[in-house]
């Protein structure tokens, strides 16, 4: 079998063993648990090496000797690990013992231990154990049984093969191959064999012929594969957007497309947009390559906002918009001095720090500083981009969270990402008082089955429409929540920041607040389309607020028109035309 470049070759003729290969770890094997497990070790090299170990305090005690230097895997040019292991033994009445095949990374952060055992005075045979950060982890205890191995159980001559690819481990014995494991590591990868004793008095011995290890130097990184797609994306006309993607593999380079055509954009996992137009509504996506492969992204669809835009604030900063209203309110009026001290930043995106300093669920809500109104002909549409949201270490509970209310605060729709202190970490809930059966004004939100999967404290596009009667919740385009909320004018809308108990601290970031209704559009006779002459080009403009946008035709009556690109400048959109071009009608249509 062609495992690939001869890496290392040891026949352990030196004695002691070649420091500038081996390294001799005397950690047990539950290091974590029994840190002080002690005993005498005896090595014995030449033509292969002899590992003789007696436990004389603590538990599960022993010695490895790793690989001084670390290799690199990946699914084109794996690593193989050959051990000749010659014999196994442990003494009579020895309650356990144990001959180990490792692999792990150098700081043994995540390790598999293969193991030939005697456990709780029973012969066990072949098994493993691992810390890999999966659900099947077993760091300590007896050893997870291979079935394949039931018939090589004699603590004879055996060849061990481990081959790893950056992702798993293939285990086998005599070219048997017993079981796969996970191992999600690409470099700095080492090796191990050992003995182990599990009590105090316990004795083992194991001796290993010949270690052998094939792999590359430099090998090339696992293809490319896509694990977070773009996400689609809602955006006010003039306002900055980004998509990204998230991929595995090494080495990688990005390619963004719009509509199918490569976009001239640098390699980079987040393609921005810094004010969309018209012209960059369409469906975008990424090639993630590199010299192993390419993956392509799901599409995601970048639209404006098709409506009357009432509020619309990404926080660029460097300070809070005239907008806005801070309101101390906290969340539960029978503890109506809910003080603290707040802190936030604005550079686009609005960052916001909570310290709960008296009583208890105090907090601020940022209001959108004008009354909306809702019907069901007209319905009421708010987005809220929430960036991340944070809890301080030891805090027993706060809240992220997005606030509906009537202009006395009479009737309110509280939606919430939040932590409380019996459950602790909670996701998407609500808590109301809009005068219906289910009101609930305190205690802990009443969580949404629809929105478990977005339990992560990230970013999500937060949506709700309401129309007089009630309102209707989204979460990255998962509708999940419809609640009562029976108030069609005087409308307020905000996100807020709540903390339970002092010295509870919280953190936040919005990266954008948008706020429309259907309403009735601009007529075209409203339009109004500006013209000047400047250094030689005409230059078109005209108000960015009324959502309008410039078309290009060589004839007045032409069939087909021409959407143009345009820079916002100002509160104004603008397009340059040189004098010297062709002869053209230019027209603006909403």
């Amino acid at each position: 079998v062609d495992n690939g470049e001869l890496l290392l070759d040891e026949y352990f003729y030196d004695d002691p063993l070649d420091a500038n290969v081996w390294t001799l770890d005397r950690n047990g094997f539950e290091v974590s648990q029994y840190p002080g497990a002690t005993g005498d070790l005896g090595v014995y090299p030449g033509y292969g090496v002899m590992m003789d170990f007696t436990l004389t305090e603590n538990y599960w005690g022993g010695a490895a000797y790793y690989t001084k230097e670390g290799y690199k895997a990946s699914k084109l040019n794996p690593l193989t690990l050959i051990v000749d292991r010659e014999s196994f033994s442990y003494a009579d009445g020895a309650t356990g013992g144990r001959c180990s095949i490792g692999i792990g990374t150098g700081d043994h952060s995540k390790w598999v231990l293969i193991s030939e055992s005697c456990d709780s005075s029973a012969y066990k045979g072949w098994g493993w154990n691992k810390l890999t950060g999966a659900a099947n982890d077993k760091s300590a205890g007896a050893a997870n049984v291979i079935d394949a191995f039931s018939s090589m159980t004699d603590k004879g001559h055996h060849f061990i093969k481990l081959v790893a690819d950056g992702g798993t481990v293939a285990v086998y014995l005599d070219d048997v191959l017993g079981v796969t494991l996970d191992f999600p590591v690409t470099e700095d990868i080492h090796f191990s064999f050992g003995v182990y004793a599990r009590q105090a008095g316990d004795n083992t011995a194991s001796t290993f012929n010949n270690v052998k290890i094939y792999g590359t130097d430099i090998p090339a990184p696992n293809p490319p594969e896509i694990v977070a797609n773009p996400a689609d994306v809602l955006v006010a006309p003039g306002q900055p957007v980004s998509f990204t993607v998230v991929a595995t593999g090494g080495d990688l380079t990005y390619t963004w497309f719009k509509d199918g055509t490569p976009i001239d954009y640098i390699s980079d996992p987040t393609y921005t947009i810094a004010e969309t137009t018209l012209a960059d509504v369409g469906e975008y996506t990424v090639e993630v390559s590199n010299v192993s492969g390419k993956a392509v992204s799901a599409p995601a669809k970048l639209a404006l906002i098709d409506g009357n835009l009432l509020f619309s604030d990404y926080f660029k900063g460097p300070e809070l918009g005239e907008g806005w209203v801070i309101d101390p309110t906290p969340y539960e009026a029978s503890n109506p001095n809910g003080n603290g001290t707040l802190e936030y930043t604005v550079n686009n995106g609005l960052d916001i720090s909570f310290k709960l300093t008296d009583n208890y669920w105090g907090g601020r809500t940022f209001y959108a500083d004008q009354l909306f109104t809702a019907s069901a002909d007209n319905p009421l549409t708010m987005m809220v981009d929430r960036e991340s949201f944070s809890i301080a270490a030891g805090a027993t509970g706060a809240r992220c969270a997005i606030i509906l209310s009537n202009e006395d605060h009479s009737k309110w729709i509280q939606f919430s990402d939040s932590s409380d202190n019996a459950p602790g970490y909670i996701g998407w809930g609500w808590n109301k008082k809009t005068g219906g059966p289910n009101d609930k004004d305190n205690g802990a939100p009443n969580t949404v089955a629809a929105f478990a999967g977005f339990k992560d404290k990230g970013h999500h596009i937060i949506t709700v429409v309401m129309d007089g009667e009630n309102a209707v919740f989204t979460i990255d385009g998962v509708e999940g929540l419809t609640l009562d909320f029976p108030v069609s004018e005087g409308i307020r809308l905000g996100v807020a920041v709540f903390a339970r108990a002092v010295p509870d601290a919280t953190q936040m970031v919005f990266k954008s607040v948008n706020i429309w209704n259907e309403g009735e559009p601009t007529p075209p006779t409203d339009l109004e389309l500006f013209y000047s002459v400047e250094d030689g080009d005409l230059v078109l403009r005209w108000e960015a607020v009324s959502g309008a946008s410039l078309e290009v035709a060589p004839t007045a009556d032409s069939a087909s028109w021409t959407i143009m690109e345009a820079e916002l400048v100002g509160g104004a959109w603008q397009c340059r035309v040189p004098m010297t071009g062709a002869a053209a009608f230019y027209r603006l249509t909403k």
